[in-house]
């Protein structure tokens, strides 16, 4: 568990950048294959890629023992709001009917995986505040 924890930044910054790059490729290769409006993506782009920053920057840069919690917490708040607005802006705003079930299956797996993550954060969070 202790390599995760030492790692959870990167960990992040790597789920970050993968988001970013599957929202970017979608819009590359043809929104219309999975029933999506670009617009969606053009507005969960800059979030994927910010918070891939804030990761590797954290990681890399700042000390470990730089008040790891608040670091923690910050992006794994972060983490469950894009994970609900993404669902809100695809299930929503984005008249869920029109989309394809691949694209509503693909958006749905990708939110499971952020609420892994931000429980695993959330949970380094606590346990390292005792």
């Amino acid at each position: 568990m202790d390599k995760i924890k030492d790692n959870i930044f990167l960990i992040d910054a790597i789920g970050a950048l993968c988001s970013f790059l599957f929202l970017f490729g979608i819009l590359k290769i043809c929104p219309e294959i999975l029933g999506f409006k670009p617009k969606i993506f053009y507005k969960l782009l800059p979030f994927a890629l910010g918070f891939f920053a804030y990761s590797i920057c954290n990681h890399y840069l700042i000390s470990k023992r730089w008040r790891f919690s608040l670091r923690l917490g910050i992006i794994a708040s972060a983490n469950a709001a894009y994970g609900l607005y993404t669902m809100y802006l695809v299930f929503v705003s984005n008249e869920p009917q029109e989309m394809y079930l691949l694209a509503q299956v693909l958006i749905t797996l990708e939110f499971i995986i952020i609420l892994g993550i931000v429980m695993l954060e959330f949970y380094f969070t606590r346990v390292n505040m005792h």
